[in-house]
């Protein structure tokens, strides 16, 4: 087979990210689509590089380098930018004066502090846990810009960011949750990213408190299958890591067809707010109302009715109702619905369940109890609900709050 000539040689371009990750697999997808448009470009994609060395990095044409942790050094050491383009989806490359993109810290930083506002939290604790990035630099300084200016409390989990990044830091987070611990409850923790609010709810569980109703946690990246996993599921923003590796690839592409390199960092404004349970909640100091909204939310589905919530918490069904619909603006069965439908949307969208197991396992004995309700709070009957779903092109499983979500076709 004849050898391509130098004029027909195809560029060849490597995507490297940590695909162990949905935020490094969203990158390695979204530089592909944009990649696999071009008939001139070979694609190579690594999703793990345990071994840098054996990647003969110095053939390529153009690199896409994901954020890998302590083998970014590595990369940077087997390349040369003087030579090749090389681009960089994340903060952290700009020490190697890469032309880096990246999400905008500072909208991911103002959407965590509104959603705590907006809830009424008048305390809240940021916690990046290791991270010394100017990612979490600089989501903290939004973050406690923005509480500062409406009057609520902003605490780090250490004594001051240094700390609180700092690679000594006990790994345990016996800072943190000695920290949650001793401050009045409820609590808004935002967590710099999900692989670390994973464990620090486990922790916060385990110490006894309630998420959502003592600490609700909001965190970064939108792991969706694990967000989705864990109990509560965990709320998160969306920080678009798709349309950064399409844009990453199209900034590649400029160059090679003569551009220039940029001489700033791009940054590209997350999504949204994917809102789940771990922080889907008005901030309640009454510790009656806490228990038994926490109870509602636990057992709706088993199913609960209200006469279980007053057995539980001991209190009159007149005060409950009123203090449920002044806080809430919701009774507690409205409240036992929200739940139920919460998890009737989840179940119509990421399962082939029937209509019957549905119900049962929203707490409905009857399917046409279910359909009714269902009907009532979506204003469509469940199959319905499911055959729009199923014919929409993929999107987040959560609706995204904070910023509108852009269309797939990210532009000219």
């Amino acid at each position: 087979m004849a050898s391509e000539s130098p004029q027909n040689k195809k560029k060849q371009i490597r995507v490297i990210a940590n695909g162990a990750d949905t935020s490094g697999r969203a990158l390695l997808q979204g530089a592909a689509e944009y990649i696999h448009s071009l008939t001139d470009w070979r694609l190579l994609t690594v999703f793990q590089p345990y071994d840098v060395s054996s990647l003969n990095l110095a053939e390529d044409d153009g690199l896409i380098l994901g954020s890998l942790g302590t083998l970014n050094a590595e990369v940077m050491d087997c390349v040369d930018p003087r030579r090749q383009i090389v681009i960089g989806c994340n903060a952290l490359f700009e020490q190697w004066n890469l032309p880096c993109l990246g999400v905008d810290n500072d909208i991911v930083g103002r959407i965590v502090a509104e959603h705590f506002i907006q809830n009424g939290f008048e305390r809240c604790v940021f916690d990046s846990f290791q991270d010394s990035g100017p990612d979490a630099a600089q989501r903290w300084a939004a973050f406690k810009h923005v509480l500062e200016e409406a009057g609520v409390e902003a605490r780090l989990a250490a004594e001051d960011f240094e700390a609180a990044t700092s690679s000594d830091r006990p790994r345990d987070m016996s800072d943190l949750m000695r920290l949650l611990v001793e401050m009045p409850k409820p609590v808004g923790l935002f967590m710099s990213f999900d692989a670390i609010a994973f464990t620090a709810m486990e922790q916060i569980l385990s110490a006894g408190l309630d998420i959502p109703e003592e600490i609700a946690v909001v965190s970064v990246d939108n792991d969706e299958i694990r967000c989705e996993m864990t109990m509560p599921k965990l709320s998160s923003v969306d920080t678009q890591m798709h349309r950064i590796g399409y844009e990453a690839a199209k900034v590649l592409d400029e160059v090679f067809r003569g551009g220039s390199l940029p001489e700033q960092p791009i940054v590209i404004p997350p999504a949204g707010l994917a809102i789940r349970q771990s922080s889907d909640i008005i901030a309640i100091e009454d510790p009656t109302l806490a228990v038994a909204l926490s109870f509602i939310r636990e057992h709706a589905c088993d199913p609960c009715s209200v006469e279980d919530v007053l057995d539980h918490v001991r209190c009159s069904r007149r005060w409950l109702e009123m203090r449920c619909t002044k806080l809430l603006r919701r009774t507690p069965h409205e409240q036992i619905v929200r739940i139920r439908m919460e998890r009737a949307r989840w179940l119509l969208k990421t399962t082939d369940l029937s209509l019957g197991l549905i119900a049962g396992r929203c707490g409905y004995s009857l399917q046409q109890n279910f359909r009714r309700a269902f009907q009532q709070h979506e204003g469509c009957p469940p199959s319905v609900f499911r055959k729009r779903h199923v014919e929409m092109k993929p999107a987040p499983a959560t609706p995204l709050r904070g910023v509108p979500t852009p269309r797939r076709n990210y532009g000219g």
